[in-house]
């Protein structure tokens, strides 16, 4: 029994003692990492803007109650329009009522305007013969001679007010013509809406150019500092996996969208949203309007000293990286500037032989040892 018991504490002691030696193995086994240096290349930056898939110069027009009932129409789906060709007409026979009114009264005003300055030149007659004739009284001649200069003023102001009248309504006739505001084909002209002349949901006509497309969407007020027209794009849809189409930034608009601003205006964070538009430059485009896009907008363009985007850490507001010195690691802090999809510029805070871990792992720390790999 004594002997078993002794054989045991033996062979405890032996596992203990194997155990030790291998913590000691693993805790002084040194780290193999992959380096690299400072690398000079051209850095894109780009925006990624999601944004929705429409023809160009769309233009959708709605009934409108105010201007009365749809009459006429002018042109038929399928026409080819400019910008002011007539597509409708609204029927107001209360504005026609009214401009009829208007030429009556003008009429009115001009015959009583006619009668007083006939009155006018009478009596400027009659105070030219008070001059040598006694018997005729000069003050109430006067009077009566300046009433009507008075009246025939207060004539001539109506008549301008009339005439101004008339200028309002017939503006107001002339916008029962709706016009096109912008080229393109008609592509849908609802019958129905317009036989209607009640529905402001449904749109009465359609217009796009056919054949040129354009991505829309919004942009915060960070990238609108960075996004201007000009700005070359490259467009995706995920329904198109593989496939991109080439763009150009043609508007980036200078108001933030009113609905969003007036939210906006209620937040402690002014998040605004500017309405930006990108024109589709390639022709073999086999997609439907209504397609979601994503535009990658290419906002600057420079050369500069580079790292891959994992070498680089974060701590707080400051970035620093791990290099390989005397076979040890170095936590070494450093300035960053322009950054690409793959790799951000390094303007101060390394040499270029200065050795960085590549995607260094959570443990490393200063002081750790370090075997480098051979780079290929």
């Amino acid at each position: 029994m004594k002997r078993a018991l002794m054989i045991a504490g033996v062979m405890i002691l032996v596992a203990g003692f194997v155990g030790i030696n291998l913590v000691n193995q693993a805790s002084n086994e040194v780290i193999s990492v992959d380096v690299t240096t400072l690398k000079e290349q051209t850095l894109t930056e780009t925006v990624m803007i999601p944004g929705t898939l429409q023809l160009a110069g769309q233009q959708t027009i709605y009934y409108e109650p105010d201007k009365g009932k749809v009459g006429e129409m002018l042109i038929k789906e399928g026409d080819e329009v400019q910008i002011g060709t007539p597509l409708f007409r609204y029927e107001n026979p209360q504005l026609e009522l009214e401009k009829k009114q208007l030429a009556l009264q003008l009429r009115s005003n001009n015959l009583q305007l006619s009668n007083i300055k006939k009155q006018h030149k009478k009596i400027d007659k009659q105070l030219v013969k008070a001059e040598s004739d006694e018997m005729l009284d000069k003050e109430e001649l006067q009077a009566e001679h300046d009433q009507i200069f008075l009246e025939e003023q207060q004539m001539q102001i109506e008549i301008e007010q009339t005439l101004l009248q008339q200028q309002s309504i017939d503006k107001q006739l002339e916008e029962l013509t709706v016009k096109s505001q912008s080229e393109g084909v008609v592509l849908r002209v609802n019958e129905q809406a317009a036989a209607l002349s009640q529905s402001m949901e449904q749109p009465i006509i359609q217009i796009a150019a056919s054949d040129r497309f354009v991505v829309k969407g919004t942009i915060s007020q960070y990238d609108a500092l960075k996004i201007k027209e000009g700005q070359s794009a490259i467009l995706s849809m995920d329904a198109v996996p593989g496939k991109v189409w080439n763009g150009k930034v043609t508007f980036v608009s200078f108001l933030p969208n009113e609905s969003e601003q007036l939210e906006a205006a209620n937040e402690e964070a002014f998040k605004v949203q500017y309405p930006i538009e990108i024109a589709v430059e390639d022709e073999d485009l086999n997609v439907k309007p209504g397609f979601q896009m994503l535009a990658e907008i290419n906002t600057d363009k420079k050369n500069g000293w580079t790292l891959p985007l994992s070498a680089i850490k974060q701590d707080g507001g400051n970035q620093y990286v791990f290099v390989v010195k005397d076979g040890r690691v170095e936590r070494q802090k450093v300035k960053v500037g322009m950054t690409s999809s793959d790799a951000i510029e390094i303007t101060g805070g390394l040499s270029k032989d200065d050795q960085v871990i590549i995607d260094p792992s959570e443990a490393l720390e200063d002081g750790v040892e370090v075997i480098v790999n051979d780079q290929a």
